[in-house]
């Protein structure tokens, strides 16, 4: 019990003390600083489109996106999953349905069905994720997606996807 005690200890104090958790399986370092998500969303509180639905991918640090999203862009915000069998999503809708975590997720090819444009938000593009977010173009771009950089901030980049 003193060891669990401990364990818990450690965990709470570094969640405090850092700006950041690392994810377990992955090791990929999620943000849990309210400040550095609100220079994150900077660009695209300054997006000439303040209309069109924002795609968040990545599906390591989506959550802290949400979260940490102003309350303004949070409606817009919707991460999208290729495969219906896409275990973080499904436990993700679990979630939100037992316990009212915020955001929307869509399965990507209902969403491009009734969604002809929108804004892609990509945060950190480093490391693995770098691939994980090509493999999401990448298929936009077989269903035939017009994707246009719109602005690079840091690590921070924002893209205009125009479906035919």
């Amino acid at each position: 019990m003193v060891l669990l005690t401990t364990l818990i200890a450690k965990d709470f104090l570094a969640f405090k003390v850092n700006s950041y958790i690392i994810e377990p399986s992955s090791g990929i370092k999620i943000s849990t600083s309210k400040l550095k998500h609100a220079e994150q969303f900077k660009i695209i509180e300054e997006a000439s489109d303040q209309i069109s639905p924002i795609v968040i991918f990545g599906k390591w640090d989506f959550t802290s996106e949400l979260y940490y999203a102003p309350s303004k862009l949070r409606q817009r915000l919707i991460v999208l999953y290729w495969d219906k069998l896409d275990l973080i999503a499904n436990g993700y809708i679990k979630l939100q349905d037992c316990c009212h975590a915020v955001g929307q997720l869509a399965e990507a090819n209902n969403f491009v069905k009734t969604h002809k444009n929108f804004l892609v938000f990509v945060n950190d593009f480093s490391g693995i994720k770098d691939f994980e977010h090509l493999k999401d173009f990448e298929q936009l771009s077989k269903l035939g997606a017009e994707i246009t950089l719109q602005q690079v901030e840091g690590k921070t980049a924002l893209f205009a996807v125009k479906l035919p």
